[in-house]
């Protein structure tokens, strides 16, 4: 379904000023400046029980008012007042669904096999996109062709929209990335290539948290990237995300991504020590979290495995951790900051 950039939408039951509430969409040429079709960029919302912010969420994908948008709602049975406000939307969705499914990482397959887009991407049923971005992403997309995706910046709220005071995003290196264990792309601004996608394959449904920076790595080990220092949207900080909840896990994922991507028969053009480093990092990153949860054993365990994937280099933030650990000291002290910088902003 193409979205006419002169569409009305309804108004939302409680008034509101500002984006995406009482704001017409941009006035956009039917083709691009040169003629061109716009490229099909096709969007998918994963949605469960967050009725209280998704009707802001399709509101920031339709008001774009882009000539040639998909929009596809995947939700997985919401017992709230989801499937309400989506039915009211459903005009201006190309197509949606409410029914029991797997897991975030499931609905967004579900989506993306449905879609007919060039350009791909998922924003979830808390987050917003900025205005015009779609324009801005397509206009970069004709130029660039060849890339893999397309990342920016986020700007963190709170659950009641308000800034946080901080932005998260910065340029994907893939050797750094795999060294750090670190993820820096913000998932909600970035737009993927289908050629890309459909060469590397979709989400991994067996990750729970670190879904995307698999997807960023195996995508980044075959593509050149791109990064466009903006904002291009709003990332809810609260305490209904997988972040707050169930981002202990990413240490446990890391690691099997490392040795999925490592294993023999991925041609990813590493060498030994590069491997060594990223094994020594997802290492790191489980023992740091198994000390803040005060699981010593595993600590120690995964301290042990870090040295033994690569010898006397670790991190700035293990050897912040080595004194005490070996004088038998409380490690905790310096714990919080480190485990901040380590751990990131994962997918909620």
């Amino acid at each position: 379904m193409q979205i006419s950039n002169k569409i009305k939408l309804p108004l939302a039951k409680k008034a509101r000023t500002g984006w995406p509430w009482d704001v017409t969409p941009p006035s956009m040429q039917p083709s691009m400046p040169d003629g061109s079709p716009w490229p099909r960029i096709s969007i998918i919302t994963p949605s469960y029980n967050q009725g209280q912010f998704i009707e802001e969420t399709i509101r920031s994908v339709l008001l774009q008012g882009y000539p040639n948008l998909e929009y596809i709602i995947i939700d997985g049975g919401s017992t709230d007042n989801s499937v309400e406000i989506i039915k009211k939307y459903e005009p201006w969705l190309a197509y949606w669904i409410s029914e029991k499914d797997k897991g975030q990482s499931h609905a967004i397959n579900k989506g993306w096999m449905r879609s007919t887009g060039d350009i791909l991407a998922w924003l979830n049923s808390d987050d917003v996109f900025q205005p015009g971005v779609f324009a801005e992403v397509a206009r970069l997309w004709v130029e660039n062709k060849n890339i893999g995706f397309i990342h920016a910046q986020t700007e963190m709220i709170d659950g009641d929209g308000l800034p946080i005071g901080q932005q998260w995003g910065s340029p994907f290196d893939l050797k750094n990335s795999l060294t750090t264990s670190e993820n820096c792309v913000a998932q909600q601004s970035t737009f993927i290539s289908r050629i890309a996608l459909q060469k590397v394959g979709f989400l991994d449904e067996t990750l729970e948290m670190s879904m995307d920076w698999d997807l960023w790595v195996r995508i980044g080990a075959q593509y050149p990237v791109k990064f466009v220092p903006k904002v291009w949207s709003k990332i809810r900080i609260w305490n209904g995300t997988k972040t707050q909840n169930i981002g202990d896990t990413s240490g446990e994922e890391h690691l099997r991504i490392i040795k999925k991507l490592f294993k023999p028969g991925n041609n990813v053009s590493f060498d030994k020590e590069v491997q060594q480093k990223a094994l020594s990092r997802a290492y790191e990153r489980i023992s740091i979290i198994a000390l803040e949860k005060g699981d010593l054993t595993n600590f120690r365990k995964n301290f042990v495995n870090a040295l033994i994937a690569k010898p006397f280099r670790l991190s700035k933030n293990m050897k912040q951790l080595t004194l005490p650990f070996v004088l038998g000291k409380n490690l905790t002290k310096s714990l919080s900051h480190i485990k901040r910088q380590i751990i990131g902003f994962q997918t909620k």
